[in-house]
């Protein structure tokens, strides 16, 4: 893939069906969550997408690890609310954290 300009960290189920909904594999690249060691273990991960399957299997480890990678520029969530600690963390290092629920376009 040439002139790659986000590197999205997601499960392949939401990979899937955001593929499914838009033209963005010509300028998004996947790292799979369910496929990773640790997030952002593979590399530099811009932007960071929890969602609805992510919520239903548990998303606190996944916004825990999310802390620990210094190259994330924004995180997409399905979560209804962002007053979690962990959301006014990233914010504070310039995190752009957005919400939306599943029945919605995202990204």
């Amino acid at each position: 893939m040439e002139d790659i300009l986000i590197s999205l960290l997601c499960s392949r189920a939401t990979w899937d069906r955001l593929i499914a909904k838009a033209p963005i594999a010509d300028y998004c690249c996947p790292s799979y969550l369910d496929e990773c060691e640790f997030p952002g273990s593979s590399g530099t991960v811009t932007m960071a997408y929890a969602g609805p399957d992510l919520a239903l299997k548990g998303i606190r480890p996944f916004l825990d690890a999310l802390v620990r990678v210094p190259s994330l520029q924004w995180l997409q969530t399905c979560a209804a609310g962002v007053e979690d600690p962990v959301y006014t963390s990233l914010a504070r290092r310039g995190v752009k954290i957005t919400n939306n629920h599943a029945t919605a376009p995202a990204i």
